[in-house]
């Protein structure tokens, strides 16, 4: 468990683990601020993501996240992206400043669900494989 912790300059990459993120801000990372890959199970809570190159959460390759209120600013791509089979629950989520809230593909099998979520200034542009409440 990683937790009540400040990473700046890097990011969390995690692969093929199980692994629980709590209370954790990641900022001015190169990439994604979170990546979960290779069949990674995350639950996250509690977390700040900021000023994300690629994305704040990236899930691909069979990985799993659970986020529930997660906090996504200033990313130069998607809040959260999907580029693959993978899936993303998140919940209790907001997000200000990103190139598009989701990306997401849904031909290669990306599955998200989204609840609750408050977002400014940021385009939705669902696809269909995101579901939920999607504002």
């Amino acid at each position: 468990m990683l937790g009540n912790g400040i990473v700046t300059g890097g990011w969390v990459e995690l692969r093929n683990v199980r692994a629980e993120l709590d209370g954790l801000l990641v900022r001015d990372s190169p990439i994604s601020c979170l990546l979960a890959s290779e069949s990674a199970s995350v639950a996250v809570r509690d977390c700040a993501f900021e000023k994300c190159k690629v994305a704040g959460i990236e899930v691909n390759a069979s990985a799993r996240v659970n986020a529930t209120s997660v906090i996504v600013r200033h990313t130069d791509g998607p809040a959260f992206g999907v580029p693959e089979r993978a899936s993303l629950v998140v919940d209790a989520f907001e997000v200000s400043d990103a190139q598009t809230l989701v990306w997401a593909d849904c031909e290669a099998g990306a599955t998200v669900r989204m609840s609750r979520g408050r977002v400014n200034g940021v385009e939705a542009s669902p696809a269909p494989c995101v579901k939920g409440d999607v504002p």
